[in-house]
Formats: structure tokens, sequence, C-alpha cells
């Protein structure tokens, strides 16, 4: 059994997962971009819900500089789950994936990463194993340094307006104030899908 499993649907676009049995540590890994000029990007969505997941856990964040990350400690279901949240910047989140990977002796499989996605529809999530990149350099570089059999929740941020804009762009600025506005529900609603 994986921390994941399948449930029932949530809305007609998302599917609701909850937490199952399993028989190790779980590290789950928000992404996105340090520094405070990032922190309300479309790009650090990640860092917002692993943020709100450690303050619900009433877990303390450590940095952890051999490691690449900072760190918070909690458990579920009398398990220990790691909440990390990559010192690296987006494009290279695979060193720090790697690195608590290693350290913490986990496989691939025990790894949820949670992250935007400029592909789904603004606040929808999506929750699957494996896979590809899919364009986002944060994925790229976690798959090239732990493989694809990762789970990954999914959370929209598209569609990209004004559709001429550049990608990058668009996912480095901030949630427009009506976006801003629904985040808290839209936050709530990824760590159900934890």
């Amino acid at each position: 059994m994986g921390l994941l499993s399948r449930e029932k649907f949530i809305s007609p676009i998302s599917q609701r997962y909850t937490v199952s049995g399993f028989d190790k540590k779980q590290l789950i890994v928000g992404i996105g971009n340090i520094t405070e000029v990032y922190a309300k990007n479309r790009h650090n969505l990640g860092f917002m819900v692993i943020d709100q997941l450690a303050e619900n856990s009433s877990a303390g964040w450590k940095l952890k500089k051999d490691l690449k990350s900072e760190i918070a400690l909690t458990s579920v279901k009398k398990k220990e789950v790691i909440l990390a949240k990559p010192q690296t910047y987006m494009n290279s989140s695979g060193q720090a994936v790697r690195a608590l990977m290693d350290y913490y002796k986990l496989s691939p499989e025990s790894i949820t990463i949670i992250y935007d996605e400029i592909d789904l529809p603004f606040g929808e999530i999506r929750v699957k194993v494996g896979g590809g990149d899919a364009g986002h350099n944060g994925i790229k570089s976690v798959i090239t340094h732990i493989g694809e059999e990762f789970k990954r929740i999914r959370i929209g941020v598209g569609p990209k307006t004004p559709v001429e804009m550049d990608l990058a762009d668009f996912v480095l600025q901030d949630f427009s104030k009506s976006e801003a506005k629904k985040l808290p529900e839209i936050i709530k609603a990824a760590i159900k899908a934890l």
C-alpha cells in the first residue's frame, strides 16, 4: 500500500485520495523558488501547500544545508512523514530530493512531490504516479535525479493569459487578486489529496 489510495471524486475534475497504510517513512516535497521575491508566484504553489501542511501539523522548519532543504518532521497514523522544501531553486529541485532520498534511505515510491501545473485549469488538482515532466523544469530535475516513479500532486495554475506571454514570465508572476482569494481553499483541497 502506498501513501495515496483512490476513493471518490471530490469534483467532476479531481479525485479524492486519502492516506492509507504504509510501513515506512514518507517524504512529501513542495517545490518552488527560494527568497521572498518569489513567495507569491504561481510557481511557488508547492511551497504554499507544504507550508500550510507543516502549520497544520505544528511542525517547525529546520534548514539542513547538507540536504539542500528545509525539513519538518510530523507523523500520519503513527508513521513518520518528512516534509521538505528544496533550497536549490525550482529548476534544481532534483538535487535536494536526491539528497533527501539517500539520507532517509527511501525509494522513489515513498516520495510525493507537490507542484504547480500550467496544463491544468486554475485550482484543479490531479494525483498520479510516474510519468514525464510535461515541460515543468522542476519535475524534469527530479526525474533526472530519482527517476519517474514518484507520486505527484499537481495543482492547476493555467491557462496562461495572455496567451502570447512568455511561460516563464507567467509562472513567475504573482497570483491575481481573484486567484489569491481562492488559494486557501485550493491549498486545503491539495492537503486533503494527501
